[in-house]
C-alpha cells in the first residue's frame, strides 16, 4: 500500500467531498486522516489516502481530472512518520488580534526546536469588549530535553496580552 497526501481547493458547493470519495473508492483506495473547511467561500481540504501501488497512477489521473469540475488538486507522496517517542503538548493561545501573531508564535517554536504538528486559528469577537480576539489551538512535538514550561514561557514573553494554556499529551 502507498499513502498519498491530497490537497484540494475549489469554490465551495455541495458534492465536492463525494467527488473525491468516488475517485478514491473507484480505485480501491481508503480515505484516512483529513481536515476540510470553508475558507472565505473556498473549499479547502487535505487528506491521506492509502491505495495499492498498482492503482496509484489511475487514482492520480482521476483526481487530477477533477480540475474540469473546478477543483485544484495536488498529490504528494507521504513522508516517513514523525517519531512518536517525543513529548507532545497542546497549546491554547488567546490574545488581542494583531498582525504577526502566527509569525511570532511559529518563530518562537522553531527557535526552541519544537515541531508544529497542527495549528488551527480564528479571529472572534471578544466576549466582554467585542474587540477582535485571536485564538489558536496548536499541537507541538518537543525535542528531547526541551521542557514544556520553557515553551510556555517563550510564548508568553511574546506579548503582554497573549495568554497561553498548555496541556501535556498524557494529561
Amino acid at each position: 500500500m502507498k499513502t498519498i497526501i491530497v490537497t484540494v481547493i475549489s469554490p465551495d458547493r455541495p458534492g465536492l467531498v463525494q467527488m473525491l470519495s468516488d475517485a478514491i473508492v473507484n480505485h480501491d483506495g481508503s480515505w484516512g486522516q483529513s481536515s476540510m473547511a470553508n475558507l472565505a467561500g473556498q473549499f479547502a481540504g487535505i487528506l491521506t489516502v492509502s491505495v495499492a501501488e498498482q492503482n496509484l497512477s489511475a487514482l492520480s489521473k482521476e483526481l487530477n481530472s477533477l480540475a474540469a469540475q473546478g477543483m485544484s488538486v495536488t498529490i504528494s507522496e507521504s513522508a516517513d512518520a514523525i517519531s512518536d517517542d517525543l513529548q507532545v503538548v497542546w497549546l491554547e493561545i488567546t490574545g488581542h488580534d494583531q498582525p504577526g501573531i502566527v509569525n511570532e508564535v511559529s518563530a518562537a517554536c522553531s527557535d526552541l526546536g519544537a515541531n508544529l504538528l497542527s495549528l488551527e486559528t480564528d479571529v472572534i469577537s471578544g466576549s466582554m469588549s467585542g474587540e477582535p480576539m485571536f485564538v489558536a489551538s496548536a499541537e507541538l512535538q518537543l525535542p528531547q530535553g526541551l521542557d514544556a514550561d520553557r515553551v510556555r514561557d517563550a510564548l508568553e514573553d511574546l506579548s503582554d496580552d497573549l495568554m497561553v494554556d498548555m496541556a501535556l499529551a498524557d494529561e
